[in-house]
């Protein structure tokens, strides 16, 4: 399928940006931190940037350990997982701290999720 063949025509001179983003703006992050801009990425929100987090690390060579939390910290993950082994540490709402029989990583560990101050509870 074609956007004309969805009704939505682009104006000529219409540019397409990369998907690893701006390069003037990567150019600029890249001096800022003495790095390659070709290493740098540039990610549109949280999301996107977990995509490309949980995409580059997990194989089925790991382990993804992860704080329940944050839907998209759980989903990604266990979505890409590529037959990598997923634990998941549940989050005891009101004391700061996490418990469950999930939460053991090992040097197979290639992604510890977790977010902080803990999303939804705030802890």
């Amino acid at each position: 399928m074609r956007l004309a063949d969805l009704g939505v025509a682009l104006e000529t001179g219409a540019r397409l940006c990369s998907h690893r983003g701006n390069p003037a703006l990567r150019a600029l992050i890249a001096g800022d931190y003495q790095v390659a801009a070709e290493d740098v990425l540039i990610a549109p929100g949280a999301a996107a940037a977990l995509f490309i987090v949980n995409t580059a690390l997990l194989d089925a060579n790991g382990n993804c350990w992860c704080a329940a939390n944050y839907a998209t910290n759980l989903e990604v993950p266990r979505t890409l997982r590529s037959g990598c082994t997923f634990s998941i540490c549940a989050s005891r709402t009101g004391t700061g701290s996490t418990g469950g029989d999930g939460c053991a990583h090992h040097a197979g560990t290639k992604l510890i999720s977790v977010t902080y101050p803990h999303n939804p509870t705030g802890w």
